[in-house]
C-alpha cells in the first residue's frame, strides 16, 4: 500500500496525511480497507503548527511552535485525534471520517498554549475501550498555568490557575505535570493539574502520611510515581490523588536505582549472592509493565550497567560492559 503523504494522525482505520507542494499543502483523510480514494481534503499552509510531543518535558512557553511532524518523531507514535490550527480561530479537533471540526475550539489563537493527545488516566470507567484525550495547558503573562481536558471537542475538566512561576510541563496519561519554580522562590517543586479537583496540587496529594518514609524516588508521569520506602517495598502511587497502584520486594533501599517511561519501569538493585563463587557486585534487573506492576523480565547481570533506558511495551534498552541489549516481550 503506497500513501500519498505523511501521516499525522491515525484513528482506528482512518489515516490523516499531510502532503506539500512549495508553500501550498493539504490534509487528508484515508481509510486504511478502501485507500484508493481519499474521504475528504482540507487546504493548510506550509508553515502550519503542529501539537506537543505526550509525555516528554517542554517549557510551558515555547520559544517557537512546533511543526506538523515534530511530536511524532520525538515520540515515534501517532495522535489518534487529528488536531488542527487555524489561523482565525485556533486549536480544532477535526472528525477523522469527515474533516469537520468536532465539538468547541479548543484553544484561542492568540493564547500561548501546549497541546497534545493523550490516553486516559488511569482507572478509567472502561479501561477495555480506552477513548483518547485532548490536553491543553496555556500560560498567562505571569506564568500561571491553566490547564484543560477535552474528549470529542467537548471540555471533560478545568483547572484553576497555578501559581505563577517559570514552569515546564509535561501533558501525560490525562494529566498536566508542571516542573519549576513558583514566583519569589528557587526551589523547584512539581504540582499535578488532574481530573480529581480544579485545584494543582502537589504529586500524590493524599500520601503525605506516606510520604516521610520514601527513600528514592525512581520516576514519575501522568499516571503514577514509583518510589522505594523503608520497609523494603517498590510503590507506585498515582501522580494525582497518591492511590496505592502496586507494590512489589526490595531486598534493600541501598544501591536501588531506575527510571520511568512509556509505561514501562524499569528497576536494578543489588543481587544476593547465592553461592561462593557467584560473581560479587551483580545486580538484578527488573523490567515491570507500570500500568499492572508485573514484572515482565527479571534477570542477574554480572557486568557493570552504564545504562538503561525503558521503550514502551514492557521493554527496556540496556547498556553494559559497553554493549546494548533490548530485553523484553
Amino acid at each position: 500500500m503506497t500513501l500519498d503523504g505523511v501521516p499525522v494522525a491515525l484513528d482506528g482505520h482512518r489515516i490523516v496525511l499531510r502532503r506539500c507542494a512549495g508553500e501550498l499543502c493539504e490534509l487528508s483523510g484515508v481509510d486504511l480497507t478502501a485507500p484508493d480514494r481519499a474521504l475528504w481534503t482540507l487546504g493548510d499552509t506550509a508553515a502550519a503548527r503542529g501539537i506537543d510531543p505526550a509525555g516528554i518535558e517542554v517549557p510551558a512557553r515555547p520559544d517557537r511552535p512546533p511543526g506538523p511532524l515534530d511530536a511524532a518523531r520525538a515520540t515515534g507514535v501517532l495522535p489518534a485525534v487529528p488536531l488542527r490550527f487555524d489561523p482565525a480561530q485556533g486549536w480544532i479537533q477535526l472528525d477523522a471520517a469527515t474533516g469537520f471540526p468536532v465539538g468547541r475550539i479548543l484553544a484561542a489563537p492568540e493564547d500561548p498554549c501546549r497541546i497534545t493527545v493523550t490516553g486516559e488516566p488511569p482507572r478509567a470507567l472502561d479501561p477495555l475501550q480506552p477513548v483518547p484525550l485532548v490536553l491543553t495547558v496555556c500560560s498567562a503573562p505571569d506564568g500561571a498555568l491553566r490547564a484543560a481536558a477535552f474528549r470529542a471537542g467537548e471540555r471533560l475538566w478545568q483547572s484553576q490557575a497555578s501559581p505563577g512561576g517559570d514552569w515546564s510541563v509535561r501533558l501525560d496519561q490525562g494529566r498536566v505535570l508542571a516542573t519549576g519554580t513558583e514566583a519569589g522562590t528557587a526551589t523547584v517543586g512539581e504540582i499535578v493539574a488532574s481530573e480529581h479537583r480544579a485545584a494543582w496540587t502537589a504529586p500524590g496529594a493524599d500520601q503525605g502520611a506516606w510520604a516521610s518514609t520514601f527513600t528514592a524516588r525512581l520516576g514519575i508521569d501522568g499516571a503514577r510515581m514509583i518510589v522505594t520506602n523503608q520497609a523494603g517495598q517498590l510503590v507506585a502511587y498515582d501522580t494525582a490523588d497518591g492511590a496505592d497502584a502496586w507494590t512489589l520486594p526490595l531486598p534493600t533501599d541501598a544501591g536501588v536505582r531506575g527510571s520511568l517511561a512509556a509505561g514501562t519501569a524499569v528497576v536494578l538493585d543489588p543481587a544476593a549472592r547465592q553461592r561462593p563463587l557467584a560473581p560479587r557486585g551483580a545486580q538484578r534487573l527488573r523490567v515491570i509493565d507500570a500500568d499492572r506492576g508485573a514484572v515482565v523480565v527479571e534477570t542477574v547481570l554480572a557486568d557493570q550497567v552504564d545504562a538503561v533506558h525503558p521503550v514502551g511495551g514492557g521493554r527496556a534498552l540496556v547498556t553494559a560492559d559497553g554493549h546494548s541489549l533490548l530485553l523484553g516481550p
